[in-house]
């Protein structure tokens, strides 16, 4: 599939140039989640009500960040961490493996797995 686009930008002497591409698309989308597996056919690895999952901080080895599941539905996960006591969070799939951010998102932010 060939998908076009227009976009416009000024180049250093303050003209404006207008680029008019066609981007051929292979793979649209990856089929992810509501049906319980993974690309590969294997089980999707979720969080389950009442267990505590826990990740090292990126930045310093020695800080563990814990998220006790309180709740869950399909697409969010209620966690009690360190910092809060009721955090909700929306539940990624990455390699069939449900995560969640639950310091928010930004560079470094730790990623906790239900693996």
């Amino acid at each position: 599939m060939t998908v076009p686009v227009l976009f416009t930008c000024v180049n250093h002497q303050g003209i404006k140039i207008i680029y008019f591409i066609c981007i051929f698309v292979v793979d649209m989308c990856i089929a992810i989640g509501d049906n319980g597996f993974n690309n590969n056919g294997e089980r999707t690895m979720k969080f389950e009500t009442g267990n505590t999952y826990t990740t090292r901080s990126a930045c310093d080895h020695n800080t563990i960040v814990t998220a006790e599941v309180l709740k869950r539905s399909a697409k969010f996960v209620t966690v009690k961490t360190q910092m809060e006591d009721s955090k909700r969070c929306g539940i990624l799939v990455i390699d069939g493996v449900e995560t969640i951010k639950p310091w928010g998102s930004f560079s470094m932010c730790p990623i906790i797995r239900a693996a």
